[in-house]
């Protein structure tokens, strides 16, 4: 415990005293482009605005077209950059993959491509043991979390990552539930393990890259159900900013927001038995209050009436 918080201390510091900038992966000549997918809600926007203002030019990909014309518009006119965008369900297109890649490599040259984050990601609906998810729910989390990535990760540092051509950035989003086994988001959490891993056995593989993997607790997104903010649930634009200014950190796993690392320190040092004791009955009081929030808003799986009901 007392190494985890030196390394808290550590980090703390070299936020507020050296913080990390985008400008190293940027050139003077030639255009920036910065890839993200996931982009149109949560974390993807926050960064997409981060990125935006650092005066990237960027191709932003997600599922509903509305919200990429919306904040593509927003973007070219507050910032001044151009931003392609891509309508693309990646769960449910089986093609979704050459989709992604055909849209790059018609807007954007090998060499151009500085920062690739994937970002897109799916979590279970609803909280529950595992045997109570459907095959089709688990395969889908699974197929994007893990398959879509790597393929992701592979296309990028194949075709972008020209050697003697400067620095690039790869970012994967993780989760700390990758970090601490989770029951009840069992799928989720092994899918966010192997983002820690990935990443962490790419970032030796390439010496002109480096390699972030982010696991923050909990950010304000429809994929958390709120948007209410506080030291658990910080907004998408705080951590985006934390990103940027974490990317002097020495590690590839890195979790910038004070609260959510010294949390993560503190539960880390349960013994394990306890820590998931304890996730269990938390898990289970935040399965009622989501399921009663997707029955309000209509969106409420068949399979989890009966829950309800219990």
């Amino acid at each position: 415990m007392i190494v985890e918080l030196l390394q808290f201390v550590l980090m703390v510091v070299r936020l507020r005293i050296c913080p990390g900038s985008l400008k190293k992966y940027m050139r003077k000549d030639g255009e920036n482009w910065a890839l993200i997918t996931g982009a149109s809600d949560g974390i993807g926007k926050g960064i997409s605005h981060r990125f935006a203002k650092a005066g990237l030019n960027l191709l932003i990909i997600s599922r509903t077209e509305s919200k990429l014309e919306a904040l593509a518009k927003e973007l070219t006119e507050k910032y001044k950059v151009k931003v392609e965008y891509l309508a693309l369900d990646v769960a449910g297109n089986p093609k979704a993959l050459d989709i992604t890649w055909d849209f790059i490599t018609a807007k954007v040259q090998p060499g151009d491509l500085r920062i690739a984050m994937n970002n897109v990601g799916m979590n279970m609906d609803v909280p529950a043991p595992i045997g109570q998810h459907t095959d089709d729910e688990i395969d889908r989390v699974i197929r994007v979390n893990c398959g879509y990535t790597t393929n992701m990760v592979t296309r990028f540092v194949r075709s972008y990552i020209p050697p003697k051509t400067g620095r690039y950035l790869l970012i994967n989003m993780g989760s700390a539930l990758g970090r601490l086994p989770t029951p009840y988001l069992a799928v989720y959490s092994a899918s966010k393990a192997y983002i820690n891993a990935l990443s962490t056995a790419v970032s030796a593989e390439y010496p002109n890259l480096d390699v972030k993997a982010f696991t923050p607790f909990y950010v304000a997104s429809p994929m958390t159900l709120t948007s209410r903010t506080n030291n658990m649930f910080i907004s998408p634009r705080h951590f985006a900013d934390l990103v940027v200014r974490s990317l002097n950190q020495k590690t590839v796993i890195t979790n910038p927001h004070w609260y959510h690392a010294l949390y993560h320190i503190m539960l880390s040092t349960l013994p394990e038995s306890l820590r998931l004791s304890v996730t269990v009955k938390q898990m289970k009081v935040q399965q009622k209050k989501i399921i009663r929030k997707l029955k309000r808003d209509g969106r409420l799986a068949p399979q989890w009436e009966e829950k309800k009901s219990e």
